[in-house]
């Protein structure tokens, strides 16, 4: 399985999420505490967004470990965001590793990416492929299960230059779910499909954890709130967790604070919408 890290709240170091914590999501790509595969080897990818006119994320990505990538670790100790994902990739078995697989996607405002994987992809691939509209199709480069999902996104909500509300962001995600279950159903797939997924339009974040087709819990996935998040020698910390003001939410597969307390598991079937001004809600998904 793959692991991701979304961000959203004050502008901070890349490298405070991405390097210096002690459970940072690099620390996580070679000793993960929570898969039973500790290591995320077949790339990474870091998108973020810096304020001004331009609505478009920067995205860096690489079919290096992220633990080697020289350049990004020098880059991430000068360059703050607000709005950040980062995700380093586990390949699943028949998608190559190239620089067009690897997260998080993007296409004008939009970043997506994805932990898991939708079983027996090949099955269901070109049905998917017929629903798409033809600026969505265009926009697939790679091979993946995760970047055909993301089309089926940017057309539910209107195009890749759209700006959806929080709460149609999140609609947008549970539609493109509820497709890929039918779509699985009239295959007469019988392995599992895995959709936490996490998109942004660079205002509003919408992350869901899912699982179908088994009786396992999906992958894991916490979130964590407070008054500001800092990075202090080799640890991370989150000031006034869950006080009554939010200023930075933060979606992670495994925790990276030193505080266990800091985060809270989002529960199997759920979405997080953070709005904003970084307020935010779980809720249960309406799957069919």
């Amino acid at each position: 399985m793959c692991r991701f890290v979304a961000y959203q709240g004050h502008k901070v170091l890349i490298a405070d999420l991405l390097y210096r914590p002690r459970h940072s999501l690099v620390q996580q790509s070679h000793h993960s505490e929570l898969l039973s595969q500790t290591f995320n080897a077949d790339g990474f990818g870091v998108g973020f967004y810096v304020e001004g006119d331009d609505p478009t994320p920067c995205v860096v990505k690489s079919t290096e470990p992220a633990w080697s990538n020289r350049n990004l670790e020098n880059l991430s100790r000068k360059i703050e965001s607000p709005r950040l994902f980062a995700h380093i990739r586990a390949a699943s078995p028949g998608f190559p590793v190239q620089e067009t697989n690897c997260h998080p996607f993007h296409h004008g405002r939009f970043m997506f990416m994805h932990n898991g994987t939708i079983g027996e992809f090949s099955s269901i691939k070109r049905r998917l492929q017929n629903l798409l509209s033809d600026a969505a199709w265009a926009t697939i480069e790679g091979s993946t299960d995760s970047e055909h999902a993301f089309a089926l996104v940017l057309d539910e909500v209107g195009g890749e230059w759209a700006e959806p509300t929080t709460g149609e962001l999140r609609a947008a995600v549970g539609s493109t779910i509820d497709k890929l279950v039918r779509l699985t159903r009239e295959a007469g797939v019988s392995e599992m499909m895995a959709c936490n997924f996490a998109v942004t339009d660079g205002r509003s974040m919408v992350v869901s954890r899912f699982v179908h087709g088994t009786t396992r819990e999906p992958a894991s996935l916490y979130y964590s709130a407070g008054r500001m998040y800092k990075c202090i020698g080799e640890d991370g910390d989150m000031v006034d967790p869950f006080g009554d003001q939010a200023g930075v939410v933060m979606v992670a597969s495994e925790p990276l604070t030193r505080r266990i307390s800091d985060w809270n598991p989002i529960p199997p079937n759920h979405t997080i919408s953070i709005r904003p001004d970084c307020s935010f809600e779980v809720e249960p998904m309406e799957v069919a």
